[in-house]
C-alpha cells in the first residue's frame, strides 16, 4: 500500500486515507478509520481508479 494523504471528519471520529495503488489488488482507494481510544479501527475500503493523492472532508 502506497498512502499518499488523508483527512479527519468535522467531529473527529473518523480518518480518510488515500491509497495511490495497492500491491496485492488492482487500483488504489480510500481507506476508512474510526478513530478510538485504542487506535484507528479499520472499517472499510473504497476502490477508486489508480493514483489517488488528496482528499478534502466538506462539512
Amino acid at each position: 500500500m502506497l498512502p499518499e494523504g488523508g483527512a479527519f471528519d468535522a467531529s473527529g471520529h473518523y480518518f480518510l486515507a488515500s491509497v495511490f495503488e495497492y500491491r496485492d489488488l488492482h487500483g488504489g482507494g480510500i481507506e476508512v478509520f474510526r478513530v478510538s481510544e485504542q487506535g484507528l479501527e479499520p472499517l472499510g475500503r473504497i476502490p477508486m481508479p489508480h493514483g489517488v493523492h488528496h482528499l478534502d472532508m466538506a462539512p
